[in-house]
């Protein structure tokens, strides 16, 4: 399902994030970045209400969510190109970025394609 959806960021472009949303919304904001939230893929899923009639515990962060991020997750680290940057509280590592992005970004640094810097928020 994920395939469907836009979650592209531009070169040099792409934040991830764990623990401060709104953290990575302004770091991004503040440095023409984008958030997988703030693609278009990302913009369907991200706060979308009628979800939450279709799946009722999808607000409540329950698995019938979890299986759809991770997707959207896994596609947005393999289009990521260029610098790509990780905003996190300090001593957390969120388990998507751990699980799902890091691997994907770790082989895309061992092959050239992106260059990776920790923001702690």
């Amino acid at each position: 399902m994920a395939s469907f959806f836009d979650t592209s960021a531009k070169k040099d472009g792409a934040v991830f994030w764990s623990g401060n949303k709104q953290g990575a919304m302004d770091y991004a904001a503040n440095n023409n970045r984008t958030m997988l939230e703030q693609t278009p893929g990302g913009q369907v899923f991200d706060g979308w209400n009628s979800l939450s009639k279709v799946l009722p515990d999808w607000d409540a962060g329950k698995n019938q969510a979890k299986p759809l991020w991770e997707a959207l997750s896994k596609q947005y680290a393999n289009g990521a190109e260029g610098s790509v940057k990780y905003v996190h509280p300090d001593g957390y590592i969120g388990n998507v970025f751990k699980t799902i992005e890091q691997p994907i970004l770790l082989d895309k640094i061992g092959k050239g394609i992106v260059q990776f810097e920790e923001i702690v928020l």
